[in-house]
């Protein structure tokens, strides 16, 4: 109840305040191109989640922003899909809190190799992942 209070909080802060319209327009202002803005969605979203403990609070400041740039879309499900799906898997790196819960139930002995194997694998997550779940609905835009 508090984390969902807080997050709820922090959300309507940052809307009361315009930093969503701020940051859509700045997105805006780049480039054009749908294409291009969904690349630098899933990849800001990917990278965000990987290292803020809350993929919901970051998934949550994100989403609106995806609704309002491709709200007209007729694949928005695939546009969704691809922006969220890499964020989720990227909370197995071990600075994220689900990553540090895996490295503190593993044994004491095989703790920085769970910790190394974990690092390794958010390191190709984030470049990988990401462009491989934009293919599809960028090919539909």
């Amino acid at each position: 109840m508090v984390v969902i209070s807080g997050l709820l909080v922090f959300i309507g802060t940052m809307m009361s305040v315009h930093t969503m319209d701020a940051l859509e327009n700045r997105l805006l202002g780049m480039t054009t191109n749908q294409i291009i803005l969904l690349f630098i969605i899933t990849y800001l979203t990917t990278s965000l989640s990987n290292v803020e403990s809350s993929t919901i609070g970051v998934l949550s400041l994100m989403t609106p922003m995806i609704f309002t740039i491709f709200g007209g879309s007729a694949h928005m499900s695939l546009i969704l899909a691809a922006c969220v799906a890499p964020a989720l898997l990227s909370v197995i790196s071990p600075i994220h809190i689900a990553g540090t819960l895996v490295v503190s139930y593993t044994d004491e002995k095989q703790q920085d190799a769970m910790f190394r194997r974990l690092l390794t694998i958010a390191f190709f997550i984030v470049p990988i992942i990401p462009g491989l779940t934009m293919i599809l609905p960028a090919v539909m835009l």
